[in-house]
């Protein structure tokens, strides 16, 4: 018959990560279109929360006058005018995802 207490047992926490092992913090990807002239949607792939101000550089439709948080993949962009056919870019981490990650920078044409 064993006796209480017993022989203490060194098992080691499953869920604890090793001496120099991060867990990996997924980042989001960003999708980037033009459903309006005047309108620039970005679309992310996980729920993100986005800066006040996105920083969006194009070349054509000039500066940003709102941005509206449509849900939580999508803000909505509005330009003073068309953007067609312009070239754009969006800087990394200009949102965090709900495990501590950020976005990924992306660019492109219309």
């Amino acid at each position: 018959m064993a006796s209480f207490p017993g022989a203490k047992v060194h098992r080691l926490n499953r869920r604890k990560l090793g001496r120099g092992q991060f867990p990996n913090i997924p980042s989001a990807t960003l999708t980037v279109t033009l459903p309006s002239a005047t309108v620039v949607k970005i679309v992310s792939s996980v729920p993100t929360v986005f800066s006040p101000s996105v920083p969006l550089t194009i070349s054509a439709g000039g500066p940003v006058v709102s941005q509206d948080q449509v849900s939580q993949t999508e803000v909505d962009l509005h330009l003073t005018s068309a953007g067609t056919g312009a070239t754009w870019s969006v800087p990394s981490n200009i949102g965090t995802t709900f495990q501590g990650g950020g976005t990924d920078a992306t660019s492109g044409t219309f």
